[in-house]
């Protein structure tokens, strides 16, 4: 078996280890049944993705005029951290707080990391990562919206 090395900060480790009861079952198995359960789940990310839409056919529209379907969910890494947000009919909601266009939802997921603001600048097209139209739980560049002009193929 091919493997492969992943950097993980120690917080999560400690919390796979405890997930694998605490040396019992070794990280690599416990990642495994993670990613199990998430493939057999409903809670996949194409899944939610469908299911928000479904419910929120209307896009919302950013500040720049750039169109985004509502309930989209937004997943970025910053830091070792993942970070998560949502397209809601008010913006790009993260934290309990909405923003009007990518770029600005980006500076404050780096922002709430204890990035200082004048170096938290960032292109948030590039920042947010959505889930892939084929159905895998893979995640793709929200840039391909711009592309398309909102519509998720």
């Amino acid at each position: 078996m091919e493997t492969v090395s992943v950097e993980i900060d120690a917080a999560l480790h400690g919390r796979l280890t405890k997930i694998g009861n605490n040396g019992l079952f070794q990280i690599p198995l416990v990642i495994s049944q993670l990613v199990d359960h998430w493939e057999k789940t409903a809670l996949r990310p194409s899944s939610l993705l469908a299911n928000r839409q479904a419910e929120n056919p209307s896009p919302w529209k950013s500040s720049r005029g750039n169109r985004f379907p509502v309930g989209l969910q937004l997943t970025a890494y910053y830091l070792g951290k993942t970070h998560n947000a949502v397209v809601t009919g008010k913006g790009i909601e993260f934290n309990g707080n909405y923003y009007d266009n990518p770029s600005t939802a980006a500076m404050a997921v780096k922002m709430s990391a204890g990035t200082p603001k004048k170096s938290a600048a960032t292109n948030g097209w590039r920042f947010w990562l959505m889930p892939c139209d084929d159905g895998s739980n893979r995640l793709t560049s929200i840039d391909k919206l711009r592309r398309s002009n909102g519509q998720v193929s």
